[in-house]
């Protein structure tokens, strides 16, 4: 190396630092040493590596965000099956509740039934029971009330 250029080895006169980096301007910028035939921007960053890395790290930043998102979707999705199955479990109990309320209810209707058709079956009973004097107590009152006239004008026909 040169005191003079100390980038340039003197071996080689090669200098390793020159050729990484452009020493024309684009046009437009306001430098001296101005490219008129390039415009700004038309040349790729000094070191196209650290723009790669940089996407490469907002791809990986992208990615762990999509991954945190599944996780979480997972964890909710998680909990509603949770949910789900109480639930299921809950209307299964109430199923059976109201199936017990049902059978009991129709226990209480057979049981109303039967106790209905044996207060018919007494009264049937107690009819039977009661036809005999019923009908004796009817003819009684027809011939009460065929003798009465032939009684009056008996009562009529009596010298006083």
């Amino acid at each position: 190396m040169t005191e003079a250029c100390p980038a340039i080895s003197p071996d080689t006169a090669y200098d390793h630092g020159a050729a990484g980096a452009s020493t024309i301007a684009p046009s437009g910028s306001g430098a001296p040493h101005a490219d008129p035939a390039t415009t700004e921007g038309a040349y790729p960053p000094l070191d196209s590596r650290y723009a790669t890395a940089d996407r490469v790290h907002a791809v990986e930043r992208e990615f762990a965000q999509h991954r945190d998102f599944r996780d979480w979707v997972a964890v909710q999705l998680s909990h509603f099956a949770d949910d789900l199955e109480q639930a299921e479990h809950h209307v299964d109990k109430v199923a059976d509740q109201a199936s017990y309320g049902v059978e009991r209810l129709g226990n209480q209707q057979a049981d109303c039934k039967v106790a209905l058709e044996r207060s018919n079956a007494e009264l049937r009973d107690l009819v039977a029971r009661l036809q005999g004097p019923i009908d004796l107590l009817v003819r009684l009152q027809r011939s009460g009330a065929q003798q009465q006239p032939l009684a009056f004008l008996s009562v009529l026909a009596v010298p006083r």
